[in-house]
């Protein structure tokens, strides 16, 4: 197994940054994949589906857990 370059560790948090701030503005089923690259400044469809993926299971984890952590901070 190969080590992955810095390069593409980069682009991959870029896309997954992005994607994150265009579905908290714009929703998942009308962000595009073009959107995330433009606002990511890659050229799609790098990293397109994964950054999609990963944004919409973090914010859906972060939806699913904010109960718990309000309930733990009383």
């Amino acid at each position: 197994m190969t080590a992955r370059r810095p390069r593409s560790a980069d682009t991959r948090k870029r896309s997954v940054e992005a994607a994150q701030r265009l579905f908290a503005a714009e929703g998942y089923e009308r962000t595009t994949i073009r959107a995330v690259a433009a606002e990511a400044h890659i050229a799609p469809p790098v990293e397109h589906f994964r950054a999609q993926r990963r944004a919409q299971h973090r914010q859906r984890d972060r939806q699913r857990d904010q109960p718990q952590r309000a309930a733990m901070a009383r």
